[in-house]
Order: structure tokens, then C-alpha cells, then sequence
């Protein structure tokens, strides 16, 4: 694994200390940021002095996913004279002991895809910045660091489909460099995981404010996106572990403590949690992009050994 300590500016550029550790075996190396080299096409970075900030963009690929949950298909049923037509619906298969008084089953959609990619976006945006009180120091004064996303299919990162969910399986979003896939899970949905018996049913309601829908979208989209730039900086065995944070076979949750993060008053956007809360207690507004993970996105734009 590799990280990098940002120490100090030089005229025109910064200089870090890369520390790679392998074997139980360490590298230092200093190296300088100019802006004459470009690691990667898909992030542009201007750094102002004088402000004492930073602005980002990041050319983004999200694609329209369509829906699930909310085709019928029509099929025949009865015997010979008694032969007719009749409709299967997703909710149709909902358990009855599963309904909730009062929320009726979504039969059209809530969000549109021009809805979904612009909460995407201003997700990317919130979780990638580093500003007010998760600024990061550099020769000992505080640079805010602005992430602004731009959707494009030109220089962009990898693509990502945006899917609106409901009346099935809890969709599950990931990004492993290709086919990547963010859900907007929404009414109700089946939260069955794939480690568990298939006869299992767990079915529940996500409810657009009570169970902050939006906002764990905002916050998943930032986090499948991170898996990019974790696999550009740190390689792919570094985003599947979530910044060391999990096994690929472990499941369902991860080796750090959410709680014990919150109290330092930042959550890490990357990591997976041993006490993992269910989405409706998560405290969205602490979860940003750790420092290491920010200045390595600066470095990708503009390293120079």
C-alpha cells in the first residue's frame, strides 16, 4: 500500500513524501507536483495560492440505467376454453405481512434519470471537497479543497449506470472498473443479501425522508466513484479492500468502527464498518474523502519524479 504526506510548497509546486510499504519493507521518496505531466485524462486541478484553494474537476460517466421493479408483463392463464390473459406486476409479489398503512407500493417513477444524475453529482461533489472544518494543511496553512463534477462520455472515468429500484431486491452498487452500477433502492424492497438462504424473505420500506433515500444515494454514488480513483493511485487490490478497511471474501461488513470515526468528527467516504448503521442513522454530513485520498487525487493530475 502507498500513501503520501503533503509537505510544502515550492514555488509553483508541492512537494510530498511517497511511503510504500511492502513485505513489511518501507520506501521513502520525495517527489515534486508541476503542472507539466498528466497521469490521467479524467481530472483537472488549479491551485491558487493566494486564496488558499484548491478546485477540481472530475469528468464523470454516468449513463442512464433505466428502471426495475415497475414493468408488468402480460401472460396467458386457464385451460383450454377459459384461456385468457392476465398481468404480473413486481409489487404483486410483495408479502402482505410486508405492507406498510399508509405507503402504497410505487407503480411509476419518483426520480427521474436527469434527477438521479444531478444528485450523483451533488453527492460527488459534497463527499470529494474538503472545505470548513476538512480542510487539509499544507506547510502549516489550510487549502479548501472544491470538487466540481462534470457528466461527459469524453475524458471521463469509467461509465456508471444509474438505476431506479423498487418492488424487488435491494440493489447492491458496486464499481469494479467496468459494468459499474448505482442504485436508487426506494419503497419496497427486498433486503435478502446474496449470502443468505434464497427461501428468506426481508422485505421493508425505504421511505424518501424518513429513511434519507437521497441522501444515501449521494453518499453511494461519491463512494463508487472513489473506487476509480483508489484503483488509479493505489491500485486494485487497494479499492477492493476499501483502503484496507475489508476482505473481499468478508461479509457483510468491514474491520474499522464507525462509531469510533464519527467521534473524531469525520467518517472516511471509502471505508466499511465492523458496526455498519442502517442507512436512516448515518450522519451523511461527516462522510467525506480522506485526506490521503484527495492528495493522491491531486497527484494523479500532476506528479513529477
Amino acid at each position: 500500500m502507498a500513501f503520501m504526506i503533503v509537505q510544502k510548497f515550492n514555488g509553483k509546486k508541492l512537494k510530498a513524501v511517497i511511503i510504500a510499504r511492502k513485505n513489511g519493507k518501507e520506501k521513502t521518496k520525495e517527489v515534486e507536483f508541476s503542472t507539466s505531466y498528466e497521469k490521467v485524462d479524467w481530472v483537472d486541478v488549479k491551485i491558487d495560492k493566494n486564496n488558499k484553494r484548491i478546485d477540481t474537476t472530475l469528468r464523470v460517466n454516468l449513463k442512464d440505467g433505466g428502471e426495475e421493479g415497475l414493468k408488468c408483463t402480460s401472460y396467458l392463464a386457464g385451460a383450454r376454453d377459459e384461456t385468457h390473459w392476465e398481468q404480473r406486476c413486481p409489487w404483486d409479489k410483495i408479502p402482505k405481512s410486508a405492507l406498510v398503512a399508509g405507503k402504497s407500493p410505487i407503480k411509476a417513477r419518483t426520480r427521474s434519470f436527469a434527477d438521479l444524475e444531478k444528485l450523483a453529482m451533488k453527492g460527488i461533489n459534497k463527499h470529494w471537497s474538503r472545505v470548513g472544518k476538512n480542510t487539509l494543511s499544507i506547510d502549516t496553512e489550510n487549502y479548501e479543497l472544491v470538487i466540481k463534477s462534470i457528466n461527459t462520455n469524453i475524458m471521463s472515468l469509467n461509465p456508471l449506470d444509474l438505476i431506479y429500484n423498487t418492488n424487488g431486491s435491494w440493489g447492491r452498487s458496486g464499481n469494479a472498473g467496468f459494468l459499474g452500477k448505482i442504485y436508487y433502492n426506494v419503497g419496497y424492497c427486498n433486503f435478502l443479501d446474496w449470502y443468505q438462504p434464497s427461501f428468506i424473505n426481508e422485505w421493508g420500506y425505504l421511505d424518501t425522508v424518513k429513511n434519507k433515500v437521497d441522501e444515501d444515494f449521494m453518499y453511494t454514488s461519491a463512494h463508487e466513484l472513489g473506487h476509480t480513483i483508489l484503483r488509479a493511485y493505489g491500485g486494485t487490490w487497494h479499492s477492493f479492500t476499501h483502503d484496507d478497511s475489508s476482505e473481499i471474501w468478508q461479509t457483510p461488513n468491514g474491520n474499522k468502527s464507525y462509531s469510533n470515526e464519527k467521534n473524531t468528527g469525520e467518517i472516511n467516504l471509502m471505508h466499511y464498518f465492523k458496526d455498519d448503521p442502517h442507512q436512516s442513522q448515518y450522519d451523511f454530513n461527516l462522510i467525506v474523502a480522506s485526506k490521503q485520498d484527495v492528495l493522491s487525487l491531486i497527484w494523479l493530475k500532476k506528479p513529477k519524479e
